[in-house]
């Protein structure tokens, strides 16, 4: 092959992966939920947020991508012991916080098995999850640590049934 045709054939092959574009369109990203939501013992269920999935060619708006008609169910299976019938409680819209869904006096239980369905036009997503027992905070050392601190920071707690791991949010 000479090297007249090796070039012609390099651009050719150059041109033809070319041919779609690289860059992503408005409508390249599929329709979704996004749900978040925190099921914290003995707490109140108020932190249901839920949106949509945007294109990653806008900048990002939460009011923007807030659903705030959307349905959401939150169900207790084996209800508050664990062993009757599910007990099912219907999320509502928060006011003044678009796309934030709260069940209305429902605490949520320690130990507890939950599902959250939530639905919107034809959209639909659901999960489960365990809330995890209580536990103490019996030990941390040191009590006050320095924001970028050498020190390590240890801390010790009283175990929590069905629970095999902890994630730490410290604020």
């Amino acid at each position: 092959m000479g090297h007249t045709q090796m070039k012609l054939l390099t651009a050719a092959l150059l041109l033809s992966g070319c041919s779609g574009g690289t860059e992503p369109g408005a409508d390249d990203h599929r329709s979704a939920l996004v749900v978040q939501a925190y099921l914290s013992p003995g707490t109140a269920v108020d932190t249901i947020r839920v949106s949509a999935v945007q294109s990653v060619t806008v900048p990002y708006d939460a009011a923007r991508a807030a659903i705030a008609d959307a349905e959401v169910t939150l169900t207790l299976r084996g209800g508050l012991t664990g062993a009757g019938a599910d007990s099912v409680v219907q999320a509502r819209p928060m006011a003044g916080r678009p796309g934030y869904y709260a069940a209305p006096g429902h605490l949520a239980v320690a130990g507890g098995r939950y599902r959250l369905d939530v639905r919107s036009g034809s959209l639909a997503v659901n999960a489960e999850t365990v809330v995890p027992g209580l536990f103490s905070l019996t030990k941390a050392e040191p009590e006050t640590l320095v924001y970028q601190s050498d020190r390590p920071l240890k801390l010790s707690w009283t175990a929590s049934s069905d629970v095999s791991s902890y994630a730490l949010n410290l604020r």
